[in-house]
């Protein structure tokens, strides 16, 4: 059961990593193509400081957190169900 857990939180990182990675170059891309349009100061100033990987970093971590919070309710209520069957 932990084995497919396991599978299930690599999974996700990789699928978030590689969003993530997209949505840069992509917003990149978005930014140049407006830039006459729009500017959005708050994510420029973020990106250019580096301070995006942080807030990138943090939601990574409440992600985290809340994939093994579950994780070990799962197994809790594996082992109380198992009890209740005996």
């Amino acid at each position: 059961m932990f084995k497919k857990w396991a599978l299930l939180v690599c999974l996700l990182l990789s699928l978030l990593v590689a969003n993530v990675s997209v949505a840069q170059s992509e917003s990149t891309v978005m930014v140049e193509a407006n830039a006459g349009a729009q500017e959005v100061e708050m994510a420029d100033k973020l990106r250019s400081d580096g301070k995006i990987y942080v807030v990138v970093g943090c939601v990574l971590v409440v992600l985290v957190g809340m994939i093994i919070y579950l994780v070990a309710i799962d197994k809790k209520i594996s082992r109380l169900e198992k009890q209740y069957k005996s």
